[in-house]
């Protein structure tokens, strides 16, 4: 069997944490920072991302954007750009991450038109 090992995927974690504002100055500009997020994705330019939760699963205020990006200062300008960055209801920290481990199941089912990721 031929060798199939390639260089590890890096991507630019941009860690995302809540300044003094409050939870209802940060879920105001929400709806803005989602359609930030659904244009760089669809650009192509965030490779996964979330808010992290509190214990109960809540939403904590926080989250993590993996931008593809060619360099650290291209994925902090993207980062910038993000609504909740630029209004001051959070701060960021990017660095870079190279992803070594990890399993991701995608399954197809032609008859039903339906896709999954796990």
């Amino acid at each position: 069997m031929a060798d199939q090992t390639q260089e590890a995927l890096v991507v630019y974690a941009c860690f995302t944490n809540r300044s003094d504002a409050s939870m209802e100055e940060i879920q105001k500009i929400v709806p803005a920072h989602k359609e930030w997020a659904a244009q760089r994705e669809a650009a192509g330019d965030i490779f996964i991302a979330g808010p992290f939760l509190a214990e109960d699963l809540s939403y904590a205020g926080e989250g993590l954007i993996a931008f593809r990006a060619d360099s650290l200062a291209q994925a902090e300008k993207l980062a910038a750009s993000d609504p909740m960055h630029s209004s001051g209801v959070r701060t960021f920290h990017v660095r870079p991450w190279r992803l070594n481990e990890g399993l991701i199941h995608y399954s197809v089912l032609l008859s039903q038109r339906s896709t999954t990721i796990s």
